[in-house]
């Protein structure tokens, strides 16, 4: 086990084509025991469901309700790609059709409920009007909203 429990996001919206793009990083050993605690399975690995759909959905589903960013509605994104190596997780989801906004309203409890000391960084990025980016962890606020 490793000393650090952080998770990182970075968003991007692009205006021109109303979509916005979702990467997020977690390192594998705790993105695990977020998923078996989501699960309610501690003898869950990734090892033995790699690629599979079943994990697609559960992923989907764990990052579905531990992150939300609502605009004037909530954007509804959809998971897309899945990229595993040794030590990271990597989770890219996508939304279309979101409007432009001044206002931003991101709720990020990756990873807190299973981690005491976890800290998680997100960063938005409006392509054509800059980049913000807040820090979160247990005792702070996971309720951030961005203006523009």
């Amino acid at each position: 086990m490793h000393p650090f429990k952080i998770s990182v996001t970075k968003a991007v919206y692009n205006e021109s084509d109303s979509t916005i793009i979702v990467n997020s990083k977690f390192f594998i050993d705790d993105f695990e025991v977020a998923l078996q605690e989501f699960k309610g399975d501690k003898s869950f690995r990734l090892s033995e469901h790699a690629n599979s759909d079943e994990l697609r959905v559960l992923i989907a589903s764990y990052l579905d309700s531990t992150l939300t960013l609502t605009t004037d509605k909530k954007i509804n994104l959809k998971l897309f790609n899945v990229q595993f190596n040794e030590l990271v997780v990597q989770c890219e989801q996508c939304a279309s059709d979101v409007a432009p906004f001044n206002k931003i309203e991101v709720k990020n409890s990756m990873l807190i409920e299973v981690f005491e000391m976890q800290e998680n960084l997100f960063t938005i990025r409006k392509l054509g009007f800059g980049e913000k980016s807040v820090r979160t962890n247990y005792e702070k606020t996971k309720d951030i909203t961005y203006w523009w």
